[in-house]
């Protein structure tokens, strides 16, 4: 967000950090909350320092500066399909690759599952995930697996699975 700059008439870059609970479409409980931080760049020492007190599970994109938070047991990562999916997107609206399109194709029967069970009470959504959802992602990152090592390292499918 832009922020002024002190006596240079001019504005500079700062970062507001945003933290959400809202559970009511997941029939959680706790009301919803919004906790704002505000810090002049975005190193992940800014959401060490502000939740180093929480305890928990955290949805997050994929900042890097916020995989030390997920380094230890306090704080466990609920990793997301979509960031994954778009890149696969972007891969197959470019390419029309297959094998992007066949990892749109597994990611999608998770996500009808998600909107499937999406509002019921946790615990029955975590029983139809580990049923349901467990052995497609095993097949999914069987597939990757095998897939990746058979893709040259210069094939934008290969730089998904490899983090790039």
């Amino acid at each position: 967000m832009p922020v002024l700059a002190p006596g240079t008439g001019k504005t500079k870059t700062g970062r507001l950090w945003t933290y959400v609970r809202d559970e009511r479409l997941f029939a959680g409980g706790r009301p919803p909350a919004a906790l704002f931080f505000y810090s002049p760049d975005r190193k992940g020492e800014h959401p060490r320092a502000h939740l180093k007190a929480f305890r928990g599970t955290i949805h997050a994109d994929g900042y890097a500066g916020f995989n030390e938070l997920f380094a230890g047991t306090r704080i466990v990562e609920a990793a997301c399909w979509a960031h994954v999916r778009r890149k696969f997107f972007d891969v197959h609206a470019a390419t029309a690759s297959p094998i992007a399109k066949e990892a749109l194709e597994r990611i999608g029967e998770l996500n009808n599952i998600e909107k499937e069970i999406n509002g019921l009470p946790p615990d029955h959504r975590r029983r139809e995930r580990q049923e349901r959802s467990k052995p497609i992602a095993a097949a999914l990152a069987a597939w990757a697996d095998e897939t990746r090592h058979k893709l040259s390292r210069k094939s934008m499918s290969a730089g998904i699975w490899s983090g790039g």
